[in-house]
C-alpha cells in the first residue's frame, strides 16, 4: 500500500511540474547561438536548403538574428545560397511572414529571387522580444518548399 501511494504521490508532481508556466526562454531558442547585428544595413543572413530526394521535399535552414546596440531603423537582408530555390513572390504567400508584428515594427519587404530585405524598427528594451517569422521558399519549378519558423530577437 506504501509504494502504491507513494507511486501516485511521484506521479501527480511529476504532472505538476510538466503544468509549470513556461518562460521565454523555454519557449525560444538558444539565444547565443543567434547572429547578432548592430549595424543599420545587416549582413545577408545565409538561408541553406536541404533536398530530401526520398520524400521530394525541400526546407530552408537559416541562423536566428539578435538586433543589438543603438536604436533606429535596420534592414534584414537574407541570401539563398543553393542554386534552384528563390524567394516566393506570390501574394497569397509571399517571401516572409512575421508572425506577431506589433506596432508595424516591420515593413517594406521586397524580394528578387534569391535576396530577400525587410525594414525594422530596432528600440534596445530591459527585456528581449522575440518575432516569430516565416520564410516562404520554392524550386525553380514552382512548387514550395517546407517553411521553416526562425526567430528575430530585439
Amino acid at each position: 500500500m506504501r509504494i502504491g501511494t507513494l507511486s501516485l504521490a511521484a506521479l501527480a508532481a511529476a504532472a505538476l511540474v510538466g503544468c509549470a508556466p513556461m518562460t521565454p526562454r523555454d519557449m525560444h531558442p538558444d539565444i547565443s547561438k543567434a547572429r547578432k547585428c548592430s549595424a543599420t544595413d545587416c549582413a545577408p543572413l545565409e538561408v541553406t536548403v536541404n533536398e530530401n530526394v526520398v520524400t521530394h521535399t525541400c526546407e530552408p535552414v537559416v541562423d536566428d538574428l539578435q538586433f543589438t546596440g543603438a536604436d533606429g531603423e535596420r534592414t534584414v537582408h537574407w541570401r539563398i545560397t543553393t542554386p534552384g530555390y528563390e524567394f516566393s513572390k506570390e501574394h497569397y504567400k509571399f517571401a516572409i511572414f512575421v508572425k506577431s508584428n506589433p506596432e508595424d515594427k516591420f515593413n517594406g519587404a521586397s524580394t528578387s529571387g534569391a535576396t530577400l530585405s525587410l525594414r525594422f524598427k530596432h528600440k534596445s528594451t530591459p527585456s528581449l522580444k522575440w518575432y516569430a517569422y516565416v520564410l516562404t521558399v520554392r524550386r525553380a519549378d514552382g512548387t514550395f518548399c517546407e517553411t521553416p519558423d526562425p526567430w528575430l530577437i530585439s
